[in-house]
């Protein structure tokens, strides 16, 4: 009986001392306007910000200068195409890289798109020719709206001239000469192939992390600067065991980044019309041990 009702008392005494490192860690948190940027407001502001940045999925009229060294049929032909792409609009054809890159300084352009002067030569020679293209790489979204649209021009010219070189004895044999396994490319989830729908939910999974490394650190900033030992943990009763401190902390971190995690991951991407196809209760068990995670990583106690 007597170590039956001394469990008890320990395990009673435990669940004691865990609250109350709990309830103390909660006062320090709110009482500290560090730690509630990091764990208040930057999660709140941050999906927003980034949200809003990449919500634009797809970049209309990039607008990009041609240096057209070939003055050829075949070199105005690309352009021509280029230009009639919906994510490329073309505002010059220049006749060195100096101009064209006075231009990209002067934010009057964001691409340069280079024909070399043997670049019709070679086609019409049966050589592979190249064109060269340069991007402005503040944006991700002006490099890739130019280059799909060069990529699918070259694709599309290539198929044309391989079709005038070997032609073929019927229309039919044409076509398989050409493209012998026709493909399709379907993009599932993300069906503009944008920046926002898989950049920012890794982007918001992220901001949890960093915000609990950086508040957590802070706040074990502060209980040295506080304790009358410099010690990160309390001279109190309470703080007797290292199972009750961790986990009594995990709780008030929990318990805030509970309600950060519904406005993160449901509300801003339901705001933004990011993609959701994960099952709750599946996220669920995903998310608790990535938070339990993100919080005893910083959680130190050298001091025991």
């Amino acid at each position: 009986m007597k170590r039956e009702n001394r469990l008890r008392y320990i395990i009673r005494d435990g669940f004691i001392d865990t609250f109350y490192v709990w309830k103390e860690e909660m006062k320090n948190v709110f009482r500290d306007k560090g730690v509630i940027i990091f764990f208040i407001l930057v999660p709140v502001v941050h999906p927003l910000l980034y949200s809003f940045i990449y919500n634009n999925e797809m970049m209309r009229d990039s607008k990009m200068v041609v240096v057209d060294q070939s003055d050829s049929f075949l070199s105005r032909e690309y352009i021509r195409k280029v230009d009639g792409t919906a994510d490329v609009k073309v505002v010059a054809v220049v006749g060195s890289m100096e101009e064209a890159i006075r231009m990209m300084d002067e934010k009057k352009a964001y691409g340069i798109l280079y024909f070399p002067t043997d670049f019709s030569k070679k086609l019409n020679t049966g050589q592979q020719a190249t064109v060269s293209l340069y991007t402005d790489m503040s944006a991700l979204l002006f490099y890739k709206a130019f280059l799909l649209a060069t990529t699918e021009v070259s694709l599309e010219m290539g198929r044309e001239l391989q079709s005038r070189f070997n032609p073929a004895s019927t229309r039919e044999l044409q076509a398989i000469t050409v493209e012998p396994i026709p493909y399709e490319s379907i993009s599932l989830f993300n069906s503009q192939t944008g920046f926002a729908s898989f950049l920012v939910p890794a982007i918001l999974v992220l901001v949890i992390q960093q915000t609990l490394l950086l508040g957590i650190g802070m706040l074990g900033g502060t209980a040295r600067e506080r304790n009358r030992f410099h010690t990160l943990v309390p001279v109190n009763r309470h703080f007797s065991g290292t199972l009750r401190i961790m986990f009594g902390k995990s709780l008030a971190y929990i318990l805030i980044y509970a309600i950060v995690c519904v406005w993160v991951f449901a509300i801003v991407p339901r705001m933004f019309s990011l993609p959701q196809v994960g099952i709750p209760g599946i996220i669920l068990l995903f998310l608790l041990p990535y938070l339990f995670a993100c919080i005893f990583f910083p959680l130190r106690f050298p001091d025991f």
